[in-house]
Formats: structure tokens, C-alpha cells, sequence
């Protein structure tokens, strides 16, 4: 990486080559971040297609995926605080 041109690498995988080569040289283009942002909370998702209207279906989802959650935060001795919905 030392002896390619910066051209060469960011023609060949664009952006994410031009960074890399910054990285490899040095010289990251950007900044060194001490902060770190607080946990997310827990939850668990499940996408479905924007015309779903099968409440039957989604029930059953939405059971599957809360017991896959409470087995999650009883495997780490936690309990829930909040119960949202997007």
C-alpha cells in the first residue's frame, strides 16, 4: 500500500479506498474520538412488508419476538424497565 498511488486505490474502491490509503500512510482523516455514547437499550425488530395487515401474523411475531427478549434479559439477570413501540 505504501509504493500505490492515492489514484490507483480510490479508482479502484472509491471512497472507502482513498481512506484506506490515508489509514495506511498515517494519516487517518478523521479524528480520534475519546467519548463514548451510552448503551442502546435492548430490544428486538422485525421488518415486515408496508401493505401487512395480517394482525394474525404479526401477533405471532411480536410474542416470538418478546419471549426472545425476556429469555435474553433473564440470561443476564436484568429486568425491563420500559416497553416501547415505533
Amino acid at each position: 500500500m505504501a509504493r500505490l498511488p492515492i489514484g490507483i486505490v480510490s479508482q479502484r474502491f472509491g471512497n472507502l479506498g482513498r481512506r484506506l490509503w490515508y489509514m495506511c500512510q498515517g494519516a487517518d482523516p478523521d479524528p480520534l474520538h475519546t467519548h463514548t455514547a451510552a448503551l442502546n437499550p435492548w430490544g428486538m425488530a422485525k421488518y415486515f412488508r408496508p401493505a401487512t395487515r395480517d394482525s394474525t401474523l404479526i401477533m405471532i411475531y411480536l410474542r416470538h419476538l418478546s419471549e426472545r427478549l425476556a429469555a435474553r434479559l433473564r440470561r443476564h439477570q436484568l429486568e425491563a424497565q420500559t416497553f416501547f413501540v415505533a
